[in-house]
This record gives structure tokens, sequence and C-alpha cells, in this order.
């Protein structure tokens, strides 16, 4: 290879280098935590049966109640909307999984196993926010 192709080769080489690595970072410096911080179950390391954007803002989760038709893995995208921090926790089936503390303005991904049906009770574990309101059920089946 001539000192041409190199020198031109390199920017395109550290460009794909600098864009993967972005891909598996998190926003906002916040590591999002799935399951837990546990290694997936199989349930949770396949497709999600329901996606769910939530919204956080003092003091609120929006939606506040969800209905999940079948028992699987769901995803949440959460959002703080709001201008103190703000996580969303959620015990499920296979004990708690909650998001890291999530700045004004930052958002994460939360991925969690509800592989049984029944009530399961999210909120914000921040503070007495929970307290302040900011709590609500999911359903699943």
């Amino acid at each position: 290879m001539s000192v041409t192709a190199r020198t031109t080769a390199l920017p395109t080489v550290l460009a794909m280098v600098v864009g993967l690595a972005a891909c598996g970072g998190s926003q906002g410096g916040q590591p999002s935590q799935q399951n837990g911080g546990r290694s997936p179950s199989p349930a949770s390391a396949t497709r999600p049966v329901a996606t769910i954007d939530v919204r956080e803002t003092e003091f609120a989760i929006k939606p506040r109640d969800v209905r999940i038709p079948r028992p699987g893995t769901v995803r949440f995208r959460v959002e703080n909307a709001g201008q103190a921090p703000h996580a969303l926790a959620i015990e499920g089936p296979n004990g708690e999984a909650k998001t890291g503390v999530l700045q004004a303005g930052d958002s994460g991904t939360l991925t969690a196993d509800f592989s049984a049906p029944g009530k399961y009770k999210w909120y914000c574990p921040v503070g007495d926010h929970e307290q302040e309101g900011m709590k609500g059920t999911l359903t699943v089946g």
C-alpha cells in the first residue's frame, strides 16, 4: 500500500472506531443498567414484547399505569423532562431493575424481564420522589 493510500484510509478507520465506541456508550455519562445489573436471562435476550416511552417530571411518571398484553421482555425508554435528577425502578418477578440517575434532559434505556403475569410497582427511587407521586403500576397479562 502506498503512503497516500494509508494516509487517506487512516481518517476513515478512525471515524469507524469513534462511531462504534459512541454506539456502545450511554447518554449523559450515566450508565443504563439492564436487569438490575444482572446478566440477561434467556427471556430478556429475545425481542421485547413491548417498548414503553416513559417521561419523568416533578413529580410525575407518564404514563402512570401501563398494561402489557403478555409476559416477556419489556424495554423502557426513559426521559427526564424535569429539572431535578430522576431514575426509574421497577419491582419485577426477578427482583428490582433500575436505571442510573438521569440528570435533567438525559435519557436512558432499561430492559427488564416480566415473564410472569401480575401487577408490578414502578417508581422514581431518587430522594422522596416516590412519596411525592412518582409511582405507578405495570400490569402484565
